[in-house]
């Protein structure tokens, strides 16, 4: 282990409240995927048609997009990136994430919808992942513990 990983690890564990627990509680804490991380993740309609729970939903949230292009510029050229042949838009681009929030309400476009494709580009990850430790082993934890307390 590296004194710069250590030095990262240590300034997590030793702070609350990973400082009050045991080595394994700790370790368990650490590698537990609790927390949420949004990605760069491109979808394009055959994405969009997956990410529901029946491709007739996802036909049904593209029909309402296709009409909201209709009399939106920005959802029109929006929709020209979703074609099959091109890359699409990456959901987890903090513009596009906003976009879609503005959608809700419109066009029949509800919340839940909304919910799917945002989480199209969202990873469970772990504390440990969040500080760039990736996976962190009991070991790295006793080690460090003893080198700093």
């Amino acid at each position: 282990m590296s004194a710069s990983y250590r030095k990262r690890l240590w300034s997590i564990i030793g702070q609350s409240p990973y400082n009050t627990m045991t080595d394994e509680e700790c370790l368990a804490t650490l590698n537990a995927k609790t927390e949420t991380r949004i990605i760069s993740k491109r979808a394009n309609e055959r994405d969009l048609l997956i990410m529901f729970a029946t491709l007739n939903a996802g036909e049904a949230f593209i029909q309402k997009l296709e009409t909201g292009a209709a009399t939106n510029n920005i959802l029109k050229r929006a929709m020209s990136w979703f074609a099959p042949s091109e890359e699409g838009i990456d959901i987890g681009n903090a513009k596009t994430r906003q976009m879609l929030d503005a959608l809700v309400g419109s066009f029949d476009i509800t919340q839940g919808e909304i919910d799917t494709v945002k989480a199209y580009a969202q990873e469970s990850v772990s504390p440990a992942e969040i500080a760039g430790l990736a996976t962190v082993c009991l070991g790295d934890i006793v080690m460090t513990r003893e080198v700093y307390t």
